[in-house]
């Protein structure tokens, strides 16, 4: 059996770089594994809504040779769902600490429904249609267990959004469709473990690490063994 390709879509203010060291480990294990840079400030160029992040993972997905396993991280969940309407190839869909939405949800009223959040809208910069997240509020939010170090670095590399990004509603839910798993990481302050357990229960396989919000940094190694996990499991 041949595993499928692994596409790996990140989450708000950040980039493909966050994925970096799980790439690297999967593909030195052989896999086929990209991450794609969404249309932003400081990314690629292009639409920087919900529906643009959409079309553009649409438009690679649809150049793939085979249906792919899907990696969203948080916000990344939002773009992976409207990403998927009817004829866009892919084999399983994995949710890591992400928004897994029903149609009708916002990233902002699933994560504002829970008091605690470290990234709800009280936590913003805001300019105009875009939004930011401090860096004394992203070092709690999205970097509570990263060595400090490295969470300086991460945080240069972090950028504004366009607001739609997390206020927008979705419309399509593939998980309802497709193999769907979801990752808890049980220590997040961004997408705290009771909203993200919430959203695990639509999902069919269910994962928990002890990591916060950005596990693929904080344990690289965990998260791609389970990414290996679902793509073996990929007929």
């Amino acid at each position: 059996m041949t595993p499928p390709p692994i596409v790996l879509i990140h989450g708000a203010w950040h980039g493909a770089w966050v994925w970096d060291v799980v790439t690297e480990q999967l593909r030195d294990r052989g896999y086929d594994i990209t991450a794609i840079d969404l249309p932003g400030v400081g990314r690629t160029a292009g639409d920087p809504t919900l529906s643009g992040h959409a079309q553009y993972l649409r438009d690679h997905l649809i150049n793939l040779d085979r249906p792919p396993l899907l990696v969203a991280h948080s916000y990344g969940g939002a773009v992976l769902n409207q990403a998927l309407t009817p004829g866009v190839p892919a084999a399983r869909l994995l949710y890591l600490a992400a928004f897994l939405l029903d149609t009708g949800e916002t990233c902002m009223a699933m994560n504002g429904s829970t008091e605690g959040s470290g990234s709800g809208d009280d936590a913003f910069e805001k300019d105009g249609d875009y939004i930011r997240m401090p860096a004394d509020a992203s070092r709690t939010a999205f970097y509570n267990d990263v060595p400090s170090a490295q969470t300086e670095t991460f945080l240069n590399r972090m950028t504004a959004e366009h607001r739609s990004t997390v206020y927008a509603p979705v419309t399509n839910t593939p998980w309802k469709t497709h193999p769907a798993a979801y990752v808890i990481c049980d220590l997040d302050q961004a997408i705290l473990p009771s909203v993200q357990q919430r959203m695990a229960e639509r999902a069919s396989t269910v994962y928990r690490l002890r990591a916060g919000h950005s596990a693929m940094v904080s344990d690289p190694t965990a998260v791609a063994a389970i990414i290996e996990s679902e793509a073996l499991r990929t007929p």
